[in-house]
């Protein structure tokens, strides 16, 4: 995965949870703010082949 805001640094990731650095960001990220990010081939397999992640087909 890659932050959309550029200022944001992926420091580790499991299978359940991903720890994210914020302190670069000009942005005040408080809990329960949303973070986007982009999705390489590897993120979005892990994502499309997960039972914990809700796929809905438009």
């Amino acid at each position: 995965m890659i932050p959309i805001d550029p200022n944001i640094d992926i420091l580790g990731a499991s299978s359940d949870h991903t720890i994210i650095d914020v302190t670069k960001s000009g942005r005040n990220y408080k809990v329960g703010d949303i973070i986007e990010f982009k999705m390489d081939y590897g993120s979005l397999l892990k994502a499309m082949t997960s039972e914990f992640v809700d796929k809905v087909v438009i």
